[in-house]
């Protein structure tokens, strides 16, 4: 069970200490905004933005904390292997990613759930699609090295790996769930700890959670297998920059069309509608076959590594 008390140690931190660094973030954003030239957009910014991005940031850096409290040791064994099969193993899980969310987008286009946004230049459709690329990097960068090397890392340390799989996806679905309402309140010292009730409120709204969070756990625990069956970070990064892409560029680029239904095809986020749910699901399936038949050849070949980490599923 120590494992299990650091984690909640760790989220702890996340959750308290990104309200405790939100407000600083906050007004360092707002000074920013109106003394130095290209950060007005910081001004507009829903505090409730600055709490996220503070509880991101603890969670990215918190990892140089919690690897060596579950005995995960360096960062490094997430990045081995050569420069060329590291390279496409991201290329492969990009592709995949984005070929299984464009089927998605395609399936609501065909049948009129959504429409494409005629009125976008030429230029802002480049524009969106450069940044969505950018998004793309850096958020799967990040939310692999939290998610799959530390939270799925630590737990497969103290559970099953089926249980791993299962509760840290649990986890990053959950977090997908919170908000960024507008905090219409004076900003405080303590207004980033008032603001995580509110933040939570997606919590209670069942149509939200049903079919979305099904359909992010499912996301993570494909997310999961990947970094299990290759023993590094490269085909996740790939595979979850390819939704993103997905994500960042089809709520810009489409409208939602009037009468649809939204539980069925989603909405602008993709993956909140039932139209998702069996693809990710059959992704799943498979790279859970492909796991156990590749454990099953490698206990034939060598004996069981008991050491708790991913060597033996490479």
């Amino acid at each position: 069970m120590r494992v299990l008390r650091i984690l909640a140690g760790y989220i702890l931190l996340v959750l308290l200490g990104g309200g405790l660094l939100a407000p600083w973030l906050y007004w360092s954003g707002q000074w920013a905004a109106h003394e130095l030239p290209g950060f007005e957009r910081l001004a507009a910014a829903s505090f409730s933005k600055y709490v996220s991005r503070a509880a991101e940031f603890l969670a990215l850096f918190g990892l140089v904390w919690l690897l060596p409290a579950v005995g995960l040791g360096s960062w490094r064994s997430w990045w081995r292997g050569g420069a060329r099969q590291s390279l496409r193993r991201a290329l492969d899980g990009a592709l995949l990613g984005w070929f299984s969310l464009a089927i998605v987008a395609g399936l609501a286009l065909g049948f009129g759930a959504r429409r494409w946004d005629i009125s976008l230049s030429a230029g802002e459709v480049m524009r969106a699609s450069l940044g969505a690329a950018l998004a793309a990097v850096v958020v799967a960068l990040m939310e692999e090295i939290v998610f799959r090397g530390g939270l799925f890392g630590a737990m497969k340390r103290e559970w099953p790996l089926g249980w791993a799989i299962l509760g840290s996806s649990a986890v990053y679905a959950l977090v997908h769930f919170l908000e960024t309402p507008e905090w219409k309140a004076p900003v405080g010292p303590w207004s980033g700890l008032g603001a995580l009730p509110h933040m939570m409120a997606g919590f209670g709204n069942l149509t939200k959670l049903i079919p979305g969070f099904l359909n992010l756990t499912l996301a993570g625990a494909l997310l999961a297998l990947a970094f299990a069956r290759f023993g590094t970070l490269y085909f996740s990064i790939g595979l979850h920059a390819g939704w993103i892409f997905w994500l960042k560029w089809y709520g810009i680029v489409t409208d939602q069309a009037a009468g649809k239904n939204d539980w069925l095809w989603g909405t602008r986020k993709l993956v909140d509608g039932w139209v998702v749910f069996p693809i990710l699901a059959i992704l799943t399936a498979f790279f859970w076959f492909r796991r156990r038949t590749t454990d099953a050849l490698d206990d034939a070949k060598q004996p069981t590594d008991r050491s708790g980490g991913f060597e033996k599923l490479a």
